[in-house]
């Protein structure tokens, strides 16, 4: 599971994953309500071995999840939603994001 440091869990989440993933699929939140929850995936570890990973090279917070689900997405590996109400989203503005990539 990836999770962007400004969204929340719930602890149903984990039982909806218990009860519902498959092997061989990429979840994210449906509907995606926000393009800050977009870097909210899960999958299982096989399908993240075969589209290599998530690059640790990037820094900051735009382009690492889409080229990671772009991975998963050329090795076959289908995509399916979770509830997007297992979620939720810690507003901010992207004076925070600057800040946390100064930072490192």
């Amino acid at each position: 599971m990836f999770i962007d440091a400004d969204v929340l869990l719930t602890y149903d989440l984990a039982k909806w994953v218990a009860a519902n993933a498959v092997q061989g699929y990429m979840y994210q939140a449906d509907p995606i309500f926000s393009s800050s929850l977009k870097g909210t995936a899960i999958c299982d570890k096989k399908s993240y071995l075969k589209a290599g990973g998530y690059d640790e090279a990037y820094r900051g917070w735009f382009p690492e999840d889409g080229d990671f689900y772009a991975a998963l997405d050329a090795n076959g590996i289908k995509r399916g939603g979770f509830p997007a109400k297992y979620l939720r989203l810690i507003e901010h503005g992207d004076e925070e994001r600057a800040l946390g990539i100064l930072i490192r």
